[in-house]
């Protein structure tokens, strides 16, 4: 099981492979307290989205940056 930092570590991994043409439109999703099992890391698509684009920003690193191909 993730737990936030280390999905966030993943997510910018493999942010920096892929091709820098294709949107992502999710991270994450949320589901009803009583219907999720796990992972109970209490935060919201917005607020997962902005660590990411934080965590973007400190590296120094964006979609693509280590992308091969075309």
């Amino acid at each position: 099981m993730f737990t936030v930092d280390s999905y966030l570590d993943l997510v910018v991994k493999y942010l920096e492979l892929l091709n820098p043409e294709i949107v992502v439109e999710r991270f994450v999703s949320e589901a009803p307290d009583e219907l999720l099992i796990a992972p109970r890391w209490g935060l919201k698509n917005f607020e997962f989205t902005a660590k990411l684009e934080k965590l973007l920003v400190e590296q120094d690193t964006w979609q693509g940056r280590l992308f091969v191909g075309k």
